[in-house]
C-alpha cells in the first residue's frame, strides 16, 4: 500500500494507452490511513527489539453513560506495564504554532490521560510529516502539560519529508525518526 501510494505521489504513469470501450474507475486513498500504516510498519519492525509490541488499543470512556465515547488512539505500544501512545496527523507540520490543531492537541492528551489512571506512560505524541528542518529539541517536552505535570517525554514529532527526497534519503529519515522514538520511550 505504501509503494503505491508513492508511486501516486510520484505521479508515475501506470498506463497511458486507454480503450474508449472500456469503462474506467476511480480510485480514492485516505492519505491519513496511508501516513497512520506506514508509521504503524516502521514502529512495529523498530520498536519490538526493545520489548515493545503494538497493542490494537480502543477504550471506553464514560461506559453507560448517554456521553460515552470510544478513545481510539492510533498507535498504542507497550512493553509490560508501560505504555507509549501516538497519533498520526497527515498535515503539514513546519514547525509553527498553528500547525498543531487544537482538537488533534486535546484529542492525544485524552488519550493520554486515560492511559494514565491504568498504566505507566512514558511517551506519547503526535506525528506528522515534516516539511522543515526542525530542532527537535524543541519539539519535545520531559512533562505533561508543564513542569508540575506528569513526568513522560510528550513530542511533536515525525519523518522529514521532501518534494525531491529519494528511497536512499528516506531511509535516513526514518533511522532519525525511530532513534527519536526510541530515546523517547528509554
Amino acid at each position: 500500500m505504501v509503494e503505491l501510494s508513492w508511486d501516486i505521489i510520484k505521479r508515475k504513469q501506470f498506463s497511458l494507452r486507454q480503450d474508449k470501450e472500456k469503462k474506467g474507475f476511480g480510485l480514492f486513498i485516505d492519505m491519513a490511513e496511508v501516513w497512520e500504516q506506514y508509521l504503524r510498519a516502521i514502529l512495529k519492525k523498530n520498536l519490538s527489539p526493545y520489548g515493545w509490541r503494538y497493542k490494537n488499543d480502543k477504550q471506553i470512556a464514560y461506559k453507560g453513560y448517554f456521553f460515552q465515547r470510544e478513545l481510539i488512539p492510533d498507535l498504542v505500544f507497550q512493553k509490560d506495564n508501560e505504555v507509549a501512545i501516538w497519533d498520526a496527523k497527515y498535515k503539514r507540520m513546519k514547525g509553527r504554532f498553528v500547525d498543531v490543531d487544537r482538537s488533534d492537541f486535546f484529542q492525544i492528551h485524552t488519550y493520554i490521560q486515560y492511559q494514565i489512571n491504568h498504566k505507566t506512560v512514558k511517551a506519547g505524541g503526535l506525528f506528522y510529516p515534516i516539511s522543515a528542518s526542525p530542532d527537535f529539541d524543541q519539539y519535545r517536552s520531559p512533562h505533561l502539560i508543564n513542569e508540575a505535570g506528569f513526568r513522560m517525554n510528550f513530542s511533536i514529532d515525525g519523518i522529514q519529508l521532501t518534494d525531491e527526497q529519494d528511497l536512499e534519503n528516506l531511509k535516513i529519515r526514518e533511522r532519525e525518526f525511530v532513534n527519536r522514538v526510541v530515546k523517547s520511550i528509554s
